[in-house]
C-alpha cells in the first residue's frame, strides 16, 4: 500500500517547489513539444487548457502555440461547485480566484471539447490522477465523456499506483518531457 492522498499531495507539492524557475521552464518546454508532436496524430479543434499555478507545467507558451495552430483555446473557471470553460483571453487578462488560480472572465462556452488538459499533483501509469481534492475536474470530466483527457506532468509526478476513489476520473494520455503514454486501450 502506497502513501495516502494527503501525504502524496504534500510530497509532490514540495518537490514541485524545489524546481528552480529555469528547470521548470526547461522541462515545461520539453513537455509542450511532446504534446504538440502528439497533436499531429490527434486532430482537434477545441482544447481546454489551464493557466499554470503553484509550480505546474508552464502552459503560457503552449496556449499561444495552440492559438497559432488555429485551435479554440479555453480555460476553466470555478462557478459554485463546478468548472465552466471560458475562451482564453491571454495571461494578462486572467484574474486570480479565491484559491489563487488564474482564471478567465467572460461568458462560459458550451459545446464539445476535443481535448481536455487535466492538471494534477500526481498520476499513475493507469491514468489515475490526484488533484487538490475539491473534485472540480472529476465532475467536469464526467460531464464530458467524449473528450480526450491528457495530463502534462514532470517525471516525479508519475507513480506506479496512486490511491483513487470510484468517482475519480482517469486521463487517457500522460505527457512528460521524456514520455508520452497513451492509455486509451486500458480504459
Amino acid at each position: 500500500m502506497g502513501p495516502d492522498k494527503a501525504s502524496l499531495r504534500r510530497s509532490v507539492r514540495a518537490k514541485r517547489r524545489t524546481l528552480s524557475p529555469d528547470e521548470g521552464l526547461s522541462e515545461s518546454r520539453k513537455i509542450v513539444a511532446r504534446l504538440l508532436a502528439f497533436l499531429e496524430t490527434f486532430p482537434c479543434v477545441t482544447v481546454l487548457a489551464y493557466a499554470s499555478f503553484d509550480g505546474e507545467v508552464e502552459t503560457a507558451d503552449l496556449r499561444a502555440a495552440l492559438r497559432n495552430l488555429g485551435k479554440n483555446v479555453l480555460l476553466p473557471r470555478v462557478e459554485g461547485e463546478k468548472l465552466v470553460a471560458v475562451p482564453d483571453p491571454g495571461d494578462e487578462a486572467l484574474v486570480k480566484s479565491a484559491l489563487g488560480v488564474p482564471e478567465p472572465q467572460g461568458p462560459p462556452r458550451t459545446g464539445p471539447i476535443d481535448l481536455i488538459l487535466v492538471p494534477g499533483l500526481a498520476f499513475d501509469v493507469h491514468g489515475r490522477r490526484l488533484g487538490f481534492g475539491k473534485g472540480y475536474y472529476d465532475r467536469f470530466l464526467a460531464d464530458h465523456p467524449e473528450s480526450l483527457r491528457a495530463a502534462l506532468a514532470f517525471s516525479f509526478q508519475i507513480f506506479p499506483d496512486i490511491p483513487s476513489e470510484p468517482h475519480d476520473q482517469p486521463v487517457h494520455v500522460l505527457i512528460g518531457g521524456e514520455f508520452c503514454l497513451d492509455l486509451r486501450n486500458k480504459h
